[in-house]
């Protein structure tokens, strides 16, 4: 029902309302349409800036500091990303990366080890793979105490793990390692301790480094040492030690030289202490064993003759060889004296000889006027050869060779006065037969008669028969000791004349007789000589120089012999090279001496018997002829030297 006014009234007048409200709700929700797409919009590109400048904070703060935020807006988080990129260049120019020490940690060749404050492992290096075969995975958080082979020396535990925080470092420290496999290995061990800011310990860093090497080099000094130690004091030579000009040490055959009951005795002494107060140069003792030390610094070697006095008040002559060593890390002079009491004896009693042979060479000058050259030219020989072994090698056999001489001269000068009687008996028969001959000429028959029996007579008072047949044989002898006369000179003018270092085609069998010709007094009495030559083929050599070895070594084997024993030289040819081997059945060689026998200096025999030259000149000749010179040798057996030469 409606009151007042109709309903089509109404609904005319509100449905212009109703579609302007309609109209009016679709505008509005448009709008807020519109607004949230807008909203949208911006709040995405606002989302985007900060999740590029989110990303970037997170890789500054994981240690990236290569990163640069893309962010080129020119509001509050433009400016934010620009601060970031710059923070992160700054960074990146102050601060070491992690790579980097990481890089520094590997490259490290000794052992890097770092503990936490409680002893156990944080960082290894790959040095401890190498040395010690541990992997990474084997040590990471272990404790300490596994790389330790004895615990109580291990620095890294209880009291000292405390002792060495509380000091700050630890400085090579002499300990052992335990590899994987459980060997030891020698390290020098050091440690220090880090902290932070609010000075807490964060770390101990520890550096081991390998001292294998340097103990084995350790070991080796320390042997040398006692092996030097060792000859020192068991050498038959006198030998010293000077230190700061006095004698430190000395071994025993110094004290039995100088006749002192110890060598405390003499230690701490000047070298002059054990002399005269002057050398005979008539300079003092003092000053000349100062000069003669400095020489030897300066040189590296020196050698010389000297005057020391024994205990005794005895002086003697020694030759002395002063050469500078290094002992226990310092220099030092090594001193080796030889006794030349009984060297200058042999050149005395070389001497005399020499003044026999010449005494015999002018008892043979009417007799062989040869020989008169040959002994002129072996005086001249051996006034050039004074020094030299061979000279010696003479010397010692001087009598031996007048021996060899003056046997066949005996029997040929007796033959000489036979033959004088022979003659004499000759000339009686010759006067009567004389005196015959004119009485038959004059036909006197009975007085003819008379001399032919006076003859008959004669004949049997002189033998004549035997006479006739004896001359053929006095004759003969006289010819054969003649030339074992000239055969002996000839091959000491071979051996003796001077040396002009040419090289010959040369038959060393030919050379081997007339050396053994010059030794034969020397091996006859006290060996049987034994040839066994193999037809070799000629050598090219210098007959003198092989003379001498061989000489050197017959005479070495002679005396070698006690009391009767037996010579082999034997010559074969063999691949290209002629060998010459000669053995006697004497002592043998000890094994210790083998190795030395041909160093200058070296020999077994007794004092005053051998200059211990002989064997190494022998030696130097074979060297020089491109040859080799070898020993073998058994004691109780004998001794055998093998010499190879070219051809």
């Amino acid at each position: 029902v409606h009151v007042g006014i109709k309903g089509s009234y109404v609904d005319n007048i509100i449905a212009p309302i109703n579609r302007l409200a309609t109209q009016s709700i679709m505008i509005v929700f448009f709008i807020i349409i519109i607004g949230i797409i807008l909203a949208l919009v911006v709040s995405k590109a606002l989302t985007k800036n900060i999740n590029i400048l989110s990303k970037g904070a997170e890789q500054i703060s994981m240690g990236n500091l290569d990163i640069d935020i893309d962010i080129h807006s020119k509001d509050e988080i433009g400016n934010l990303a620009k601060s970031f990129s710059q923070m992160a260049k700054s960074l990146r120019e102050t601060t070491i990366s992690k790579d980097y020490v990481d890089n520094i940690i590997a490259s490290v060749t000794d052992i890097l080890i770092v503990l936490n404050p409680e002893g156990k492992i944080t960082t290894v290096n790959k040095a401890v793979v190498g040395h010690l075969g541990y992997s990474e995975k084997d040590l990471m958080g272990k404790d300490i105490s596994l790389l330790f082979l004895e615990k109580e020396e291990m620095p890294f535990k209880g009291t000292k793990l405390e002792q060495v925080i509380k000091k700050g470092s630890l400085i090579n420290y002499e300990t052992y390692f335990r590899t994987k496999k459980g060997e030891k290995v020698p390290v020098l061990l050091s440690g220090a301790v880090m902290k932070d800011r609010q000075e807490n310990i964060t770390n101990i860093v520890c550096i081991a480094k390998d001292i294998t090497e340097q103990k084995k080099a350790e070991n080796e000094l320390k042997q040398s040492e006692q092996r030097f130690m060792a000859v020192l004091h068991f050498s038959d030579d006198a030998i010293l030690l000077i230190d700061s000009e006095k004698f430190v040490d000395a071994n025993g055959a110094t004290a039995r030289m100088l006749k002192y009951s110890s060598r405390e005795e003499f230690l701490m002494t000047h070298p002059s202490e054990l002399s005269p107060p002057y050398q005979p140069d008539g300079e003092s003792s003092f000053d000349k064993a100062n000069k003669m030390m400095k020489i030897a610094f300066k040189r590296g070697f020196h050698r010389f003759e000297w005057i020391h006095r024994k205990k005794t008040g005895e002086d003697f002559p020694v030759e002395v060889s002063l050469t500078p060593i290094t002992y226990k890390g310092k220099p030092i002079l090594h001193c080796l004296w030889r006794d030349l009491t009984e060297k200058k004896k042999s050149e005395a009693e070389l001497k005399k000889a020499h003044q026999d042979l010449l005494a015999n060479e002018r008892s043979l000058k009417n007799m062989l006027e040869d020989m008169k050259k040959t002994h002129k030219e072996l005086e001249s020989a051996q006034s050039q050869l004074v020094q030299s072994e061979k000279l010696a090698s003479l010397g010692q056999l001087s009598a031996g060779i007048a021996h060899e001489i003056n046997n066949p001269l005996g029997f040929v000068s007796n033959n000489i006065f036979i033959l004088e009687e022979y003659i004499a008996s000759y000339s009686k028969l010759l006067k009567v037969m004389d005196t015959l001959k004119k009485t038959i000429e004059d036909h006197d028959w009975d007085k003819a008669l008379a001399l032919v029996e006076e003859i008959n007579h004669l004949e049997e008072e002189v033998n004549l028969s035997f006479i006739v047949k004896d001359i053929d044989n006095l004759i003969k002898q006289s010819k054969s000791g003649i030339e074992r006369i000239k055969k002996i000179v000839q091959d000491l003018r071979t051996f003796a004349r001077k040396d002009e270092g040419s090289l010959e085609l040369n038959n060393i069998e030919k050379i081997l007789e007339g050396v053994v010709n010059i030794v034969w007094n020397e091996i006859k009495y006290k060996a049987e000589l034994k040839k066994e030559y193999g037809s070799i083929p000629l050598v090219k050599c210098n007959s003198q120089k092989l003379g001498q070895v061989f000489i050197n070594l017959l005479v070495n084997a002679t005396q070698a012999i006690q009391e009767k024993g037996k010579i082999v030289i034997k010559t074969y040819f063999k691949d290209d090279f002629v060998f010459v081997e000669i053995r006697d059945t004497g002592p043998g060689i000890k094994k210790e001496h083998i190795d030395k026998i041909f160093d200058p200096f070296f020999t077994t025999k007794d004092v005053g018997q051998g200059t211990g030259l002989g064997l190494s000149i022998s030696y130097d000749i074979v060297k020089q002829h491109r040859g080799e010179m070898k020993v073998e040798s058994e004691v109780g057996k004998g001794t055998k030297f093998i010499i190879k030469l070219p051809v």
